[in-house]
Order: structure tokens, then sequence, then C-alpha cells
């Protein structure tokens, strides 16, 4: 299913290792990424930018260069100056990160700073923290997003595979997502059934920004140590105080 394999078409090799005596039985023993000074500049370029809104505020572009050279990046590539300019947001809609409160972001500096954390750090756990913090969310409560992995139908790609393999009849057992839905692979479409929970694409809550409270603890520490509504505690936005209920909002 989607979860046990490379639902997108890309292979993650980040932080992996390539030599077969370091592995074992599934497992590698190579250190895992914990926390990388390339994430220390991004985190000062964002910062900096958002309280002066100026590029050439502070080390911006100093470490903006510095985070690109340390990625391999050669000539003009390096200014971030480069990037921005060639930006259309507009032409962004499917990233999350282009987006805070439902609306696209409209400046390009702003953007590209999210989209470099997005390429630098990925694979590193840190996506979903972004994109809460940044509110990135909201469009997704009226229009479905759909996860989307490489250019499968119609392209030369499609004939590297045995089309006795491209099964896209949205059964169970349908390997592929069908054409008529986008030419893009959808990990989550290829099954069409009934159990699917996934079939027809993500969408939001306001109230799962942040996690709900526990009932217990406002049990715990209500005067008489079971009425929720005699605590001191108040619930996080959009969620009951009641056990089992879904989210209001």
């Amino acid at each position: 299913d989607g979860e046990n394999d490379y639902g997108t078409g890309y292979s993650i090799r980040k932080g992996g290792t390539f030599d077969k005596a370091l592995t074992g039985n599934g497992a590698g023993y190579t250190g895992s990424i914990t926390f990388r000074a390339t994430e220390a500049l991004l985190n000062y370029m964002e910062a900096e930018y958002e309280l002066t809104k100026n590029i050439s505020s502070g080390k911006i572009l100093e470490y903006w260069k510095a985070v690109r050279t340390a990625a391999g990046f050669t000539g003009t590539a390096i200014d971030p100056q480069t990037t921005i300019a060639a930006t259309d947001i507009s032409q962004e809609k499917l990233d999350w990160g282009s987006y805070s409160a439902g609306e696209q972001l409209t400046d390009p500096v702003l953007y590209n700073i999210r989209r470099e954390r997005r390429c630098e750090l990925m694979a590193e756990g840190l996506r979903w923290m972004d994109l809460i913090r940044w509110r990135a969310l909201d469009q997704m409560i009226d229009e479905p997003y759909f996860i989307e992995g490489f250019h499968l139908w119609n392209t030369p790609m499609q004939n590297w595979y045995d089309a006795n393999n491209l099964i896209s009849d949205g059964s169970a057992s349908a390997t592929v997502s069908n054409p008529s839905l986008s030419e893009y692979y959808r990990p989550y479409q290829k099954n069409m059934t009934s159990g699917n929970l996934f079939k027809d694409g993500y969408t939001w809550h306001m109230a799962h920004y942040l996690q709900p409270l526990p009932i217990k603890q406002f049990q715990l520490t209500a005067s008489d140590n079971a009425s929720p509504e005699l605590s001191p505690l108040y619930q996080n936005p959009y969620w009951p105080t009641t056990a089992d209920m879904p989210a209001e909002k």
C-alpha cells in the first residue's frame, strides 16, 4: 500500500548508507540527523526577514549563499536573487508552504525562504512543524488536496513498465492511479473502493493546528476531580471538553 512502498516514485536516501556492511536485517547503523548547522542558518534567515522584510538585513544573504554553496550550487545559482527573480507564486498552488491563513503569499522573498527550507530539510522531519506554525493548511478546509508523485502517464516513463503491471482500474489490487484523474501518479487514489479513506483527497479542520488537551487533565484539575467544566484549564480552540467527540471546526 501507499505506506509500505515508495508511493511518490521517489526513493529516500538521505542520511542512509550505500555500504551493505553498515546495514543488517533492514536496519541501518548510520547516525540519524538530529540538528544541522544549515537548519540554524535557515532559522535565522526566516526570523530576520519576518522581522525586517528586508533581504539585505543582517546576514540573510550571507547565510543563504552559504547554504547553497554547501549544497553544491555554482555560479549565479548561488545567489538567491536569481531564484527570487524567476519566481511566479501563482504557479506554486500545490506547495502548501506558499500559503498562510488560506491565502497565497504575495512576497516572493518569504516564499523562497520557505521553499529553501523545504528543499534543504527534506526528509528530516521538520516539514509538519513548519506548516503548522505558518498556518499553511487553511485552504484545504474547502478544497481537497490530492497527493501526487512523479509524472507517469503520457511520458516516456510510462513505457518503462510492462503495460500488464500498470493496473489502473481503481480496484483494491490496482497498482497505479487512473490517468483520467491526473497524469501524475496519485498513490492514495490507486484504490478507489469505499474502504480507502483518502480517495477523495486531504481536507483540513482548524482545530488540527493544535492538539486537544486530554479530558482526563480537565477532570484531574477540577475542584471535584470529576467535572471538566470546573477545571481552570482551557481547551485548545475548536476542541470539545467532552470525551470521544470530534473537532468542532
